[in-house]
């Protein structure tokens, strides 16, 4: 290797490699300021309330009653839970007819978690069946389910409202 030195004795290999030297620690010191920003950036958003920002929600307002209608979304940041329900199967004794019981409608109920775990279950109106349960810690009651069927009138799943009080 050949050295080229200066007046003042210094060689400019070794020069050179100081500054080589030097490049590699900044260049792992700004590595290391880099992944700690994006490692504290995750745990920011992983406790933020985005979990609900990111759908066309309502807000879950615990033990109060709430109107949830067919493909509404109701979203709590707090349990970090969505509610919907998908399906009703209706079969109550319709207003102006004569039946030997009331009937019974059962609704099935969608709660999604932040990591996308799905639980369902079905909330009935008649009280031999489950009006209420728990799921992750909180109390869902099914308080009503509108409108009651009438004789002669057909409902799609658009015209009904569940009314159901969640608490914990």
């Amino acid at each position: 290797m050949s050295f080229i030195s200066n007046e003042k004795g210094k060689h400019y290999a070794d020069i050179c490699l100081l500054n080589t030297d030097m490049r590699h620690k900044t260049i792992i010191r700004l590595s290391i300021i880099l992944l700690s920003i994006l490692i504290f950036a995750g745990c920011e958003v992983s406790q933020c309330t985005c979990f609900c920002s990111d759908y066309e929600a309502k807000e879950l307002i615990l033990n109060d009653t709430i109107d949830l209608k067919y493909r509404e979304l109701y979203c709590d940041p707090a349990y970090a839970i969505r509610l919907s329900f998908d399906s009703i199967s209706d079969s109550r004794c319709p207003i102006g007819a004569s039946c030997f019981w009331e009937g019974n409608a059962s609704i099935k109920f969608i709660v999604t978690d932040k990591r996308d775990s799905v639980d369902t279950f079905r909330l009935n109106t008649f009280g031999g069946y489950h009006s209420d349960t728990l799921v992750g810690g909180l109390r869902y009651e099914l308080i009503d389910l509108l409108p009651y069927p009438e004789i002669g009138k057909d409902y799609s799943l658009d015209d009904y409202t569940v009314q159901v009080l969640i608490s914990d």
